[in-house]
């Protein structure tokens, strides 16, 4: 199975708040190519897209890219392509677990908060944990009977 987890390297040359524009933009091409299209045919048809539409502000970056590097864009078709393939519920699975990525990351940037500290102090913890996501764990544990 493909990774779609972790971000394909094509987009990493664009800004994070424009990798979904340009995945939607692949995905577009794809959903009305069909199914049976190639990662060849996807990368013209977004090229050409791309070219009839020229005053997005992402357009020169995405017609750079795809022209600076063709392998990378073929390969991140064939990703798309991977990903359309896919039934609804994997789909659906994949897309849970990156967000939990995104909230585990999120928590463990943010400090505990005060209501966390009193729990934690009222199931007997004398520790502090150093972030959310970690006081949130000790409170699971400690709910269940085990030590943090």
């Amino acid at each position: 199975m493909m990774d779609f987890l972790t971000p394909h390297p094509f987009l990493e040359q664009f800004a994070p708040s424009e990798r979904s524009a340009i995945s939607n933009d692949f995905l577009y091409t794809i959903r009305r190519l069909g199914p049976s299209c190639t990662p060849k045919t996807v990368c013209k048809a977004v090229w050409a897209e791309t070219k009839a539409t020229r005053w997005r502000s992402r357009s020169e970056r995405l017609l750079s890219a795809l022209a600076a590097d063709p392998q990378a864009a073929l390969d991140y078709a064939a990703n798309r392509l991977a990903w359309e393939a896919l039934p609804d519920a994997d789909k659906r699975a994949v897309k849970d677990a990156k967000r939990q990525a995104g909230v585990a990351a999120w928590m463990e940037e943010q400090p505990p908060t005060e209501k966390q500290l009193a729990y934690l102090e009222g199931l007997g913890c004398r520790k502090t944990p150093s972030n959310r996501r970690e006081a949130s764990e000790w409170i699971d544990r400690l709910a269940q009977g085990r030590t943090p």
